[in-house]
């Protein structure tokens, strides 16, 4: 069976759509109504170890999650996963780049040395394209999606959902998932 990975630069919506793809509707569903900026099932770091170790050893569907660091640092058992797919949430343009500076402002994450504009400006243009997980995880480009930020924090989410459900061949539910949606942008507005 498939392992879906998502790629997602920090505050970009990474783990709503893992929650999108993982989550039965009311569970999830609970989560966005009692969450009041972040939409995290788990504490902690994205992805585990063990995460990785079970898609390579249980048969079945697996959605592994993270950014780039959290992903390499497990390149080995990424490497070995032979049907994977990849979905990036990419900062591509300056309107993307800003909605991601806007997003980490208003969580009030603190910014490094190096200012927000310069990090995503520079490293996280690279570390979210397609091409970086051709060369690092041996995949080919059929088998990556990329989803732009800027049609990612979007009331119209429809043709995202259009495109994960022919990427992916699921079949999610549109209305549950524009509802989910919609609670989830409405409280990472910026």
């Amino acid at each position: 069976m498939t392992t879906i990975i998502i790629a997602f630069p920090p505050s970009a919506g990474g783990n709503h759509l893992k929650n999108i793809l993982t989550l039965d509707y009311n569970t999830a569903l609970a989560l966005y109504n009692k969450s009041t900026t972040t939409f995290h099932t788990q504490p902690g770091t994205n992805l585990k170890e063990q995460s990785c170790i079970d898609a390579l050893s249980i048969p079945g569907l697996h959605i592994l999650h993270g950014h780039f660091a959290e992903i390499m640092s497990y390149q080995k058992y990424v490497d070995q996963i032979q049907d994977k797919k990849f979905v990036i949430l990419s900062p591509d343009t300056p309107n993307d780049r800003a909605i991601l500076r806007a997003r980490q402002k208003s969580l009030g994450q603190n910014q490094t040395s190096l200012s927000a504009e310069d990090y995503f400006d520079q490293e996280q243009v690279f570390l979210y394209e397609p091409f970086m997980y051709t060369r690092y995880f041996n995949t080919p480009m059929s088998q990556i999606m990329n989803i732009s930020i800027s049609e990612w924090f979007t009331d119209n989410i429809d043709p995202v959902i259009k495109r994960l459900n022919q990427f992916l061949e699921i079949d999610l539910d549109v209305n549950r998932v524009r509802q989910l949606h919609n609670i989830w942008l409405t409280k990472a507005r910026l």
